[in-house]
């Protein structure tokens, strides 16, 4: 059984990890972002509220792209996967993010596109389906309310009896 002098100790390094916890609140919320809108990606579809597949692109599109695949150099297929055909996109999640105390912003730097390419693609146009593959959902919430939950837990269960 602890004395009151441990219970001290532990009650004050408790609250600094607790500090230390709330100082990186944005920057986890932010973290687990990235990581649902990669998995978009992955599941070829958005994963808010349920699982909402992309729409297939059309043979049109298809067959454009394995026209070009002719052509040395040509990065373009239509075995590739949806939003896939030069990797940019996928890659460019984060590289305009940024974490403050209160908010958390997540996107891609459009200096990088022709256009407004992410956003036809996440919101559709008038010739183009949408193919949302960035949002704030129920899902991503749930994961970072599991997280923070997670985090409280190992600082306090010290104090569980």
């Amino acid at each position: 059984m602890k004395n009151l002098q441990q219970l001290v100790r532990d009650f004050g390094a408790a609250r600094r990890a607790y500090h230390t916890l709330s100082e990186q609140e944005t920057r986890i919320v932010k973290d687990i972002a990235i990581k649902e809108t990669e998995r978009n990606f992955h599941m070829q579809g958005y994963t808010g509220e349920g699982y909402h597949p992309w729409a297939a692109r059309k043979a049109s599109t298809n067959k454009a792209y394995d026209t070009a695949k002719q052509y040395k150099g040509s990065g373009y297929s239509s075995s590739r996967p949806l939003l896939h055909q030069t990797g940019d996109l996928i890659d460019a999640i984060g590289n305009d993010s940024y974490d403050t105390k209160d908010m958390v912003y997540i996107g891609v730097n459009l200096n990088q596109f022709p256009g407004d390419y992410p956003k036809w693609l996440n919101e559709g146009t008038n010739k183009m389906e949408a193919r949302q593959w960035i949002g704030f959902s129920k899902r991503m919430r749930d994961r970072v309310v599991t997280e923070f939950q997670r985090r409280r837990n190992v600082i306090f269960n010290k104090f569980r009896w």
